[in-house]
């Protein structure tokens, strides 16, 4: 994703010729796989050109070297779930560069499908959504909305909350609705994103951002421009205080959620012990 995975640079396609070239490549993996779901990523409305195709595919029976055989892909580079291939602009030139487009094939578990068409569309949109949900020490990625029980650098589970954007975005105190209509241009996006009222500009600043986080986020060209337009906006706020009320407010949620959790820890605990499995390993309860 991005354009950049394949060894040639891939070229851009005008809005027109790129929309062209979605609709073939649907059409020629429907027929290869007739029984998968197969979407094009959304993109805001106004984009005027693109330097690569993003197609979520169902996983079940999917093979990623059928896939790139029935779109006569000149190269094929893999990389977890993410198969991106360089399929010729014009089939009647060479395969060389200035010819040769990138196609990402994502391949998406059925159960997570929806939650994950929500999460890549709309440019980076997902992204900067989940800097919101990090802010209140929840995740949200491709596979929706979700707790990670941890204790220092120990992670004892991740819990899955929500999977519906329905559900997910009034958490984040955005418009389900408004998502729903999409967006037109980038500053469209961003004004949804700070329309939330837990919104605080320093969760988004590079320099207050992991390591890694940070060397990702300013490879990607979206997210690098919302800053640059947080800059231009220095009436939002820096920090937020509905953050507090936030937490104050599923803080006893999430003691109930540990509670539970510890619960069941303790049942395993004891079905381990009576079955005489667990040795002098330290128990689980303890753990938790």
């Amino acid at each position: 994703m991005g354009g950049h995975a394949l060894s040639q640079v891939s070229v851009r396609l005008a809005a027109i010729n790129y929309t062209r070239l979605a609709e073939d490549c649907i059409a020629q993996l429907k027929a290869r796989f007739p029984d998968n779901r197969i979407e094009m990523v959304e993109a805001y409305r106004d984009k005027p050109d693109f330097g690569d195709l993003d197609l979520l595919i169902e996983s079940t029976g999917f093979d990623p070297h059928q896939a790139a055989a029935a779109l006569n892909a000149m190269e094929i580079v893999r990389n977890g779930p993410v198969t991106s291939i360089g399929i010729p602009v014009r089939p009647d030139l060479p395969a060389t560069e200035g010819n040769l487009f990138q196609v990402d094939l994502i391949k998406v578990p059925l159960d997570e499908f929806d939650a994950s068409r929500a999460y890549f569309a709309w440019n980076d949109l997902g992204n900067l959504c989940g800097r919101l949900a990090h802010s209140m020490g929840l995740k949200l990625g491709h596979d929706g909305l979700s707790y990670t029980w941890r204790h220092g650098d120990h992670v004892f589970a991740s819990i899955d909350l929500l999977k519906h954007w329905r559900d997910i975005l009034p958490v984040l105190g955005l418009s389900y609705e408004r998502w729903e209509q999409g967006f037109d241009s980038l500053e469209d996006i961003f004004k949804f994103v700070v329309s939330s009222p837990y919104f605080n500009r320093d969760i988004f600043l590079l320099h207050n951002r992991n390591n890694t986080t940070r060397v990702r986020d300013a490879k990607r060209k979206t997210y690098m421009e919302f800053l640059l337009w947080l800059e231009a906006q220095p009436a939002l706020p820096g920090r937020c205080r509905l953050i507090r009320a936030w937490k104050t407010r599923w803080t006893g949620w999430l003691i109930c959620l540990r509670l539970s959790l510890a619960l069941r820890l303790s049942m395993m605990q004891f079905c381990l012990n009576s079955a005489g499995l667990t040795g002098s390993s330290k128990s689980l309860t303890e753990s938790a």
